[in-house]
């Protein structure tokens, strides 16, 4: 059913479910059934290329044209008091992140890694170079001086 509604679906329309509060396996609904013993809509939708983009609850006076299919084509009644509106929308095309190979030197030593290309602007600052005065570097250089003046008041104190 998903798969043709994609088709002739408007690319920025959206597809209405309703269903019983408890059927469609969301966190909103409540109570919540077991995984296996729920349409699983949201999965259902994402095989054609969907995401939920609301639920709320089903108000079937904003549908006059909605018809009631009844239980499993039985003369019973599908039970709307209560039921949930789930809205699906086209999701964005997947595309695939460039990668930038970043080198840096830390404390005498090459440091590798990758990151996301759109981010190596805010990644590669220089925050541990040693005229940064980023407060990450000036907190660093402080406990190497105070370390240092430690080590040197211990080693006035110790007998030689």
């Amino acid at each position: 059913m998903v798969q043709f509604c994609i088709q002739v679906l408007a690319e920025d329309g959206e597809v209405h479910v309703s269903l019983c509060n408890g059927q469609g396996g969301t966190p909103v609904d409540k109570p919540k059934r077991e995984w296996h013993n729920s349409w699983q809509v949201v999965a259902m939708a994402t095989e054609a290329h969907l995401i939920l983009s609301a639920v709320g609850p089903f108000e079937n006076e904003n549908y006059p044209s909605y018809k009631c299919t009844g239980y499993r084509s039985q003369d019973k009644g599908f039970r709307v008091e209560n039921a949930l509106l789930h809205i699906f929308s086209r999701s964005f095309p997947c595309i695939s992140v460039q990668i930038t190979h970043m080198e840096e030197v830390v404390e005498g030593e090459n440091v590798h890694y990758n990151i996301p290309t759109e981010l190596s602007d805010y990644v590669f600052r220089r925050f541990l170079s040693p005229d940064s005065v980023h407060p990450v570097n000036i907190r660093s250089r402080r406990e190497l001086w105070w370390k240092n003046l430690m080590s040197k008041s211990l080693d006035q104190i110790s007998p030689t």
